[in-house]
């Protein structure tokens, strides 16, 4: 039997993510095949990349919808220490008039990605509220500003750890059917879509100008099922509703139990979530 990848000092995500995996990505991770069973590591619906930081994939394709996501990481592998020093910039400035000046500065060249709209995207992520990425339908950002103090982002050394990591991946700004089409025998897909609302009011799927909603769900268990076919590795997280399971009958499941924090009243949420794979994980987790 395969033995598991070794367990490495990941360098963390450098923006923060509604739906981040970073509280159990151990338990994700541990049940991805070990790498010397797999071909490309796809995560679509990308985020922070939480997961992939951890695993440290040999060879990966990260993809979102969110162009403007895709576009900063492809920024960060390039140029970290420029992005690094652009964003010290940034907050030497830190305000509320400047977060807002910024925010409109980032709408209006969207077409025209730098690195100085790359590092405007990491600085808005920290300063807005909740590290909230919402947009409207006009596809402009339109979080208001957070009331931070202090600014926190990665360190110099820690962002030229990130590029390192970003070396061995390809970015797309593409829909994850579009990317899955491409998958081979023994490819892992990890999926991470929005998840279905926890009550009617807490329904939050503004990541991109489109939304995701049951149809979108039952299309991406299509794709699932596929991939599935192929002999691919698939490993989706989502919430532990009914729905969720009729989808993917058959898989298997494994519940986790966290906390989640969405409503501007800060109320946090005990909520259980579902790690659900084509495969057996347990064989690999020791």
């Amino acid at each position: 039997m395969s033995t598991k990848s070794p367990k490495f000092n990941s360098p963390k995500a450098f923006v923060k993510w509604v739906g981040g995996k970073s509280l159990f990505v151990d338990k994700i991770v541990e049940c991805l095949p070990p790498h010397d069973l797999i071909n490309t590591y796809h995560e679509s619906f990308l985020g922070a990349g939480s997961v992939f930081f951890s695993y440290k994939p040999k060879r990966a394709i990260l993809s979102d919808l969110n162009s403007q996501l895709i576009e900063t990481f492809k920024n960060v592998k390039t140029s970290p220490r420029k992005i690094y020093s652009c964003l010290q910039k940034f907050i030497s400035l830190h305000s509320e008039d400047f977060y807002y000046n910024q925010r409109k500065l980032f709408n209006r060249n969207r077409s025209k990605f730098t690195i100085s709209q790359a590092a405007r995207f990491i600085y808005l992520n920290k300063a807005c509220f909740n590290g909230i990425y919402r947009v409207n339908v006009r596809g402009e950002f339109n979080v208001p500003f957070g009331y931070r103090d202090q600014i926190s982002v990665a360190s110099k050394e820690e962002f030229v750890e990130i590029a390192k990591v970003l070396s061995k991946a390809s970015f797309m700004a593409e829909d994850y059917a579009k990317i899955s089409q491409n998958g081979r025998k023994n490819d892992v897909f990890y999926f991470d879509p929005p998840y279905p609302p926890l009550n009617k009011s807490s329904y939050f799927t503004h990541y991109t100008k489109d939304r995701f909603g049951k149809d979108d769900q039952i299309a991406l268990a299509r794709v699932a099922n596929k991939l599935a076919k192929k002999g691919c590795y698939v490993l989706i997280t989502n919430a532990d509703k009914k729905e969720i399971k009729k989808l993917y009958r058959g898989w298997h499941f494994k519940k986790i139990r966290r906390a989640r924090a969405l409503t501007c009243l800060k109320k946090v949420h005990r909520v259980q979530e579902l790690i659900i794979t084509n495969y057996e994980p347990s064989v690999w987790v020791v």
